[in-house]
This record gives C-alpha cells, structure tokens and sequence, in this order.
C-alpha cells in the first residue's frame, strides 16, 4: 500500500487491511493488551487492497465541504498544531488535540513538506480556511476500504488483536473490525461458555484471511467473515498454483488423505492426485503401502487441466526404475532388508529401501515355523534373496528356518538312573 500511497507512506505504513469496529466496547475485550498491535505487524503484505485514488474524488475546482476527504501539504508544524495547504489557495489548520490522537509513530514521522491526508470537519467564514483531522482523515479512509472491499468482494488478512464472548476483534487500520462467531471456520456452536473462550483466545495473534460482510457508519459497524475469507485465499491459491504449475516440475506438498485409487497431495490450497499406478516402480494395492497421511512428499507434475482446475502427479517419477539396475545391486543368497507392505494369503510383500519389491511365499513362512499372525504390516525384517524374477519385477526371499528339537521324556534304567538329552532350540540359515 506504501507504493500505491506514493508520498502518503508514512501514513501508509499504520494501515494494514484489515479490521472492523466491533459492537463491543473496549472494556468488554479479553485481550485488550494484544489489540494494541504494532503499525508493521498490522500491515498487509499483498494485493486486495484498493489505490487511496479509487477511494475518494478531488477535483480541483470542487468546493471545499465540511466531510471532504482532500491531500495538503504541511506548511508549518507548532505547539498549537499543524497549517495544511490544500489545492488552490485553500489552508487548513489540525489542532494539536487531534495530532495527540494519532499513533506515536505516525506522529513522530510528520514533516514540514509531507504530502497528509486530510479530512475536513468545518469550513471558517473565510471559504479559504477550514479546520482540518488527520484522525479522522485516516479513519474515514480505512471505512471507504472496506467498502470497496465489500464491494469488490474481494479478501485481506489481517491478525486477530483480541475476542469477547460474540467473536473475534480484528484491528482494520484505525478502526476495528469484529468477527462473529458464526463465521469462524469449524467454531463449534454448541460449546460451553468456558470452552468458547478458551477457543477463541488462540486466535489472538494468528494472521488469517477475511472478507468484509457488512459496513455501517452510522452505527461504527465493520463485520467479517473468516469462513468466506479463507474461502477466497483457497480459491486464490488454487488459481496461483494451476498458472505457475508446468509439466516436468517438482512440487513439494502433504499427504491430504487416501483412496483405494491413489493419494490426494496439498500443494499450498491447490489438491492435486498421484493414482496408484503412479505411486511406484509396481503394482500398488493401496496407497498406504507407500505413504502416510500428513506426511511431506516431492512429486513430478504429470499433467494440469487448468479449465477443470485438476492436477495429476507423479511419485515413481521422481527416481529412477530401480529394477533397471537390479542385478548390479543385488546377488543370490545375500542378506537384504525391507519393510513389510502387504500380507495376502499368497505371502508377504516387502518393500526395500531402494523402491525394489520383494515376496516371501506362503510356504516359505511355513517353512521357517514363522506363524504369518506375528508379522505385521510396517514392520521391518531381514531375509535371504533365493531369486531374482524378472518377469514379475520382484525379488524372491526366504526367511531363517527355526527348528525345535523336542526334548526327551527322562527314562529310568534298571540301575535307577536317570538318562536323556537337555532340550535346546537351535536356529538354521
């Protein structure tokens, strides 16, 4: 907003889009404390904000009213206040009264020369003089904002200063901005009075997005919506990241959630898809053999449909076929390591660490006296590589062979003595 303000910044820099006036006074704010936000904390990072020149009409031939809202050049700065030279011959004066009101940053920053924007609160007998508000000046542009807000309906973040037992209050410049409850995302509706504002106090502080659902003046009402306005950043970023995306790129994005035909990735608001077929080198029952939700991953940008807003992606992409050089990595009766990634009543599958797929029969199992009950799914285990099948991609493993030796039942001799073997348990490779 400073560089659309041009020579206005430094009163630019305490506006930050954002806020409402809420119905509540302040002594009925929780939080007042943390209301009284910082001017560069509360100011708006980017876009949605409208040019002050969309706000408001100055024409250099248009009479000076009571209610203008104009530019002037400080003349002179005293202990009385501040002489204004607005267009023409026009000067005005700001009394000191009002300059105390502005925030002491704000105030420290004026100068004589600075371009200030003012507003008029009454005309003198001389037409060439009027008495002037820079307060005033600042809150009345900050209510023209989020009209044109409301009317554009377009969204702004802003950062939660305070909460009463209604809603969440929200500095928007110099005025403030109040959000009921109803238009908080997932607020539940019928939670204790305790428990509202126990939810409530930890959004004071967080930066989130809101639209502008309702501006009165008259009674210095400012509503907001962070429902519709988190809507509108979602569809927002959706937008950025279907026209930056390309075929070839790497994303980064989480594991929103899963179905039987592949994973849903979040990429910053926009959703993309790996189906199952693409989620690696074989042939996947299910995603969560390979991946878990809310975990990070980076995948390969397959295809965007911009017109119907879908992005197809890619994990197997990302890497090498690792079956391509299996025989170079891998030799008859070594010993590998995988984890177990699917149990069927053929066998068990077992994902190695370099994306290689390998398979231990059911009778192998049966075999090595494993019952198939102690082995579950995600854990890790060690086995022998018996064979490398090449037309099913995979690896052929056996497990050790545990052999118990039963012990004898001691018999006594016709001497009385007592003879036979002391059981073991041995394990064979």
């Amino acid at each position: 907003m400073e560089k659309e303000l041009g020579a206005l910044a430094p009163m630019a820099a305490a506006f930050r889009l954002g806020n409402h006036e809420s119905p509540a006074e302040d002594g009925e704010l929780n939080g007042t404390a943390s209301w009284r936000t910082d001017v560069e904390s509360n100011q708006v990072r980017r876009y949605h904000e409208p040019s002050l020149a969309d706000l408001f009409r100055e024409e250099d031939s248009q009479a000076l009213h009571a209610g203008d809202l104009r530019r002037g050049i400080i003349r002179a700065i005293s202990p009385e206040g501040i002489s204004v030279s607005l267009r023409g011959d026009v000067q005005g004066f700001v009394p000191m009264e009002d300059v105390s009101r502005l925030p002491d940053g704000e105030r420290a920053a004026l100068r004589v020369g600075q371009e200030v924007l003012v507003y008029v609160t009454s005309i003198e007998d001389n037409p060439n003089a009027a008495s002037l508000s820079l307060y005033l000046a600042l809150k009345e542009r900050d209510w023209l904002i989020a009209e044109r807000l409301l009317q554009d309906g377009r969204y702004w973040e802003g950062r939660v200063g305070g909460y009463n037992k209604g809603g969440l209050v929200v500095p928007f410049g110099h005025i403030r901005g109040f959000v009921p409850t109803s238009q908080i995302t997932g607020f539940p509706r019928s939670a204790s009075n305790d428990d509202r504002l126990a939810r409530l106090a930890e959004f004071v502080g967080q930066e989130l997005a809101f639209k502008v659902v309702e501006v009165d003046r008259r009674k210095r009402r400012l509503v907001l919506s962070e429902r519709l306005g988190r809507q509108a950043q979602q569809a927002d970023r959706r937008e950025r990241v279907l026209s930056e995306l390309r075929r070839g790129d790497l994303c980064r994005g989480r594991v929103r959630s899963m179905t039987s035909y592949g994973a849903f990735v979040d990429l910053d608001g926009m959703v993309g898809l790996i189906h199952r077929t693409e989620l690696a080198w074989f042939r996947v029952e299910h995603p969560s053999e390979i991946l878990q939700e809310g975990q990070e991953v980076e995948a390969y940008v397959l295809r965007v449909n911009r017109e119907r807003g879908r992005v197809s992606l890619s994990l197997k992409r990302t890497y090498p076929d690792p079956w391509k050089s299996v025989t170079e990595r891998y030799q008859l009766g070594q010993t590998v390591e995988g984890r177990i990634i699917r149990q069927t009543g053929a066998g068990l599958f077992l994902l190695m660490d370099d994306g290689v797929l390998g398979f231990i029969s059911a009778a192998a199992l049966r075999q090595s006296g494993r019952p198939a009950e102690a082995l579950a799914i995600g854990q890790r285990m060690a086995a022998r590589l018996v064979r490398i099948d090449g037309a099913r991609r995979r690896l052929g493993l056996a497990l050790p062979r545990e052999r118990t030796r039963r012990q004898k039942e001691p018999q006594e001799g016709k001497n009385g003595e007592t003879g036979g073997a002391e059981s073991t348990t041995s394990t064979e490779s």
